[in-house]
């Protein structure tokens, strides 16, 4: 098991072995400022998201179970955000806040190299998934979230609960065809659910297949 935080302050890296009975935690406060997210592939290699200790977004990768860390890519927003991968070679992240707070980063060969691209300007961005390398979601403090259809070439805004607005934090992707967001709600995405752009003259999305949950 593996965690890292804050997104306010405080870079440290913990790890279980033993199913949470005992923990080891990492201090990095001396070259970051804050951690986000974090994803492992296998108990050897993994990435965490956050700040480095000039104030730069940085995404760093292990191999070695955390024993050593290396920065794959920084800009010059606040942190990277939120991250995955839709298949062994496609993986993303996003970045919030900061000058360069409208982009997110993407590896098409498994992490070995990141670039990256702008979506949409002045979007308070959180959350982010792709279900493949063409349809991905950008979330975050908005009420409505961003789609691209098309791999990030293009992203366009719709809204997932007419109810309660979306405000999507972090979405995960579990299998090929289905995906799970959190934000105001709980929600339930599978391949053939539809969306706006299936009926651009519809008034609302139709989001009858979302289940919500009641608290």
């Amino acid at each position: 098991i593996w965690g890292a935080g804050r997104y306010a302050g405080g870079a440290y890296v913990v790890s279980s072995t033993d199913g949470g009975a005992t923990w080891v935690s990492q201090d990095l406060n001396a070259d970051f400022n804050a951690f986000v997210d974090v994803l492992f592939l296998t108990p050897e290699e993994g990435y965490v998201t956050g700040t480095n200790a000039t104030g730069r977004a940085s995404l760093i990768y292990t191999d070695d179970g955390g024993s050593t860390w290396t920065t794959m890519i920084t800009n010059q927003a606040s942190h990277y955000w939120k991250m995955g991968f839709a298949s062994d070679t496609f993986g993303y992240a996003v970045c919030s806040l900061g000058p360069e707070e409208e982009r997110w980063i993407q590896t098409y060969d498994g992490g070995k190299t990141w670039t990256d691209q702008i979506y949409v300007d002045g979007f308070e961005a959180n959350g982010i998934g792709f279900m493949d390398e063409q349809l991905g979601w950008i979330g975050g403090h908005e009420a409505h979230t961003l789609e691209t259809i098309n791999g990030g070439l293009t992203w366009q805004p719709f809204q997932i609960d007419m109810i309660y607005g979306d405000s999507i934090n972090k979405f995960l992707r579990v299998s090929e065809d289905v995906m799970y967001a959190v934000g105001n709600r709980i929600y339930k995405y599978s391949l053939g659910t539809r969306s706006v752009h299936d009926e651009p003259d519809a008034k609302a999305f139709d989001n009858s297949l979302c289940i919500l949950t009641a608290r």
